[in-house]
């Protein structure tokens, strides 16, 4: 599957089956590298060398890959990581580089606020944004991710989840319709003088689209990945990948099944799936 501009998701994540070690930092003990691991994302792996991280993974066979993801990493704007991805465990061959990227996804020209913001301004104004990077499907057995953040003032590399598999592309994008919305879980209670008190809380996003034209090629392969994960198990999404910018950030996260969704058949050879997804 070669990539392109389609919608693209990381629903069987590989990163789960692959031994994981910290070859360049220190971890905190209480928080391991496993808790990437966790699909809770209740815990996150913590490095206390923010200035130079790396990490290992590997496969006692090789996997095909084609996406990997940091979720919910708090990257300063300068921060950088450097994906390489090798044919043999002792990573020697290596068959994918993506060169120094910046992690923190920037605000492209047209989004700048003119007097406003800086001439490099982050995309979404968080400690902890994800960061992502696609190619085509490629055979590894191992992959070295390697993460360098000097000006970071926390004085240490959190990431909650990694996502890395096969990217699974529809050869017919998504139709118009699609949704970007909010969970609201604000807590509310007006007092008898007719006051509104409310608890803030946090509000994940939740996307809706429809892949209203799969072709008997793509339908097997989002069977059997819903069938995997069912609606408890986090996966990403990224409905814009290589767009950039605002655009990009919006509609790209780590997700659960609101539900999971039915394979309509409505005519020959032609299939049709309703993704309703909340963040993780």
């Amino acid at each position: 599957m070669n990539i392109n501009q389609n919608i693209r998701m990381l629903i069987i994540n590989d990163a789960n089956e692959a031994v994981l070690s910290q070859t360049v930092g220190n971890e905190v003990n209480t928080l391991p590298l496993a808790n990437v691991k966790l699909n809770s994302h209740a815990r996150t792996f913590r490095s206390l060398n923010h200035e130079h991280v790396q990490i290992v993974m590997h496969w006692q066979a090789p996997v095909m890959l084609s996406g990997l993801v940091l979720d919910h990493i708090n990257a300063s704007d300068t921060a950088t990581w450097h994906v390489e991805l090798f044919d043999d465990v002792g990573m020697s061959v290596k068959v994918y580089d993506s060169l120094v990227m910046p992690i923190v996804e920037q605000k492209t020209l047209g989004e700048l606020e003119w007097l406003v913001d800086p001439l490099i301004s982050k995309v979404v104004k968080t400690v902890t944004p994800s960061c992502e990077q696609w190619f085509d499907d490629v055979y590894a057995s191992a992959v070295r991710i390697t993460i360098k953040d000097p000006l970071n003032t926390d004085g240490f590399i959190d990431i909650r989840r990694i996502f890395a598999g096969r990217a699974l592309q529809p050869r017919v994008n998504f139709s118009f319709g699609y949704k970007v919305g909010w969970i609201g879980q604000s807590q509310q209670r007006r007092t008898a003088g007719g006051g509104v008190h409310t608890k803030r809380n946090s509000r994940p996003r939740t996307l809706s689209f429809s892949l209203n034209y799969l072709t008997e090629m793509d339908r097997p392969y989002f069977h059997n990945a819903i069938q995997r994960v069912g609606d408890d198990v986090a996966w990403y999404v990224s409905m814009f990948p290589g767009v950039g910018g605002e655009k990009e950030r919006h509609y790209a996260m780590s997700c659960f099944f609101i539900g999971l969704p039915d394979i309509e058949a409505t005519f020959h050879n032609n299939f049709k799936l309703n993704f309703n997804v909340g963040e993780a």
